[in-house]
């Protein structure tokens, strides 16, 4: 005779499994009339995983007369309804509550269906526990699980369907129905979604940040060539023309133009990073359309090393004062009508 073939998991000593695997079992072997008991029994141990398991059975042999014995040990030990019902609840209890993604919705509902299709067959087979999963506790545990805007949606149901169905009640059926169709439909947007995001599938970019960034390449002016080094060109280096020497004070706007770092006028660390402020510049390369926090530049302060420009550092020996950068100033240009080329960067207008 030809024995069936073993496709079955093996149990493992947990009680909230017993039943699935008392079921298995009998689909295939236990209720085989094919099988003599000490066939069963050999099969049956086959499945138990664990020593725990098998120390519990091993000192029965392998004979017809064991197979009701060992079959009524894992019985009272693991299959015990009050010891399920238990082990269900609390099952139910620490699981966690999900995140607000589709995916860990989905893992939520699929374990909540599970606890709940166990205790559902554990009431029909032990009527006497008095379980429901419609319970005011049981439904609230699982309302629990899911994130505050998903369970305002079910609430929302709630009530939709008590003014509709007015005399039939709200359970737990109910409950997951509305939260599988939450699930379905944000499920369906994502996939529209990505169909629609598919041909710029290569640009990752957030719409907001997006927005922001399109907005400030907006605000920011037409970009202005700032001049790294100083060419040596005789006394028109200091003629004050626009793009020929300083540039118009954006702190003061006052002639004859100067450097804002070389500003007389406003020489108060402070009241220099109102008025940057207020321009819209950057606190750190004094340029416009973007704040410090999102400046490119590799530029420290010279007095502190902190990210911003040493003309707004209030730390002691910052905040270049304006007699002193004007004897910078002129000094650099004495040294670059002297025919020799000087490192020197600054702000634009």
């Amino acid at each position: 005779m030809k024995l069936p073939e073993l496709a079955m998991r093996k149990y493992g000593g947990d009680p909230r499994q017993w039943m699935a695997f008392k079921q298995g079992y009998d689909a295939v072997i236990g209720d085989n009339p094919d099988l003599f008991p000490r066939q069963k029994l050999g099969y049956l141990k086959g499945l138990l995983d664990g020593a725990a398991l098998l120390r519990a059975v091993e000192a029965y042999s392998t004979t017809d007369e064991n197979y009701p014995v060992v079959l009524a040990i894992l019985e009272r030990r693991f299959g015990d309804p009050k010891m399920i019902a238990d082990s269900l609840e609390a099952e139910l209890i620490n699981l966690p509550r999900a995140g607000d993604s589709i995916a860990a919705l989905s893992d939520t509902v699929d374990a909540i269906d599970r606890v709940r299709m166990q205790c559902g067959q554990l009431s029909q087979m032990y009527p006497q526990l008095g379980f429901s999963e419609n319970s005011a506790l049981f439904m609230t545990t699982a309302k629990s699980k899911f994130p505050r805007h998903v369970v305002t949606e079910l609430l929302r149901e709630e009530r939709r369907w008590r003014v509709e169905c007015p005399g039939r009640m709200w359970g737990m059926t109910e409950l997951m129905n509305a939260v599988k169709e939450y699930v379905s439909l944000h499920e369906e947007v994502g996939r529209t979604v990505e169909a629609v995001r598919a041909p710029t599938q290569g640009n990752h970019e957030h719409p907001r940040h997006r927005e922001h960034r399109e907005q400030r390449e907006q605000r920011r002016p037409p970009p202005t060539t700032t001049r790294a080094f100083a060419a040596n060109t005789g006394p028109s280096e200091r003629s004050g023309k626009r793009g020929r020497g300083p540039p118009a004070c954006f702190l003061c706007g006052k002639d004859p133009p100067h450097w804002a770092s070389g500003c007389q006028e406003v020489t108060r660390p402070s009241d220099r990073r109102r008025l940057i402020d207020q321009q819209d510049r950057c606190r750190r390369c004094l340029q416009r359309g973007h704040k410090a926090m999102e400046c490119r530049s590799g530029k420290q302060c010279a007095s502190c090393k902190g990210n911003h420009h040493a003309m707004i550092c209030s730390s002691p020996g910052g905040g270049t004062s304006g007699s002193r950068a004007s004897r910078q100033s002129r000094g650099g240009d004495r040294r670059a009508t002297g025919g020799n080329a000087t490192h020197r960067v600054e702000e634009g207008p």
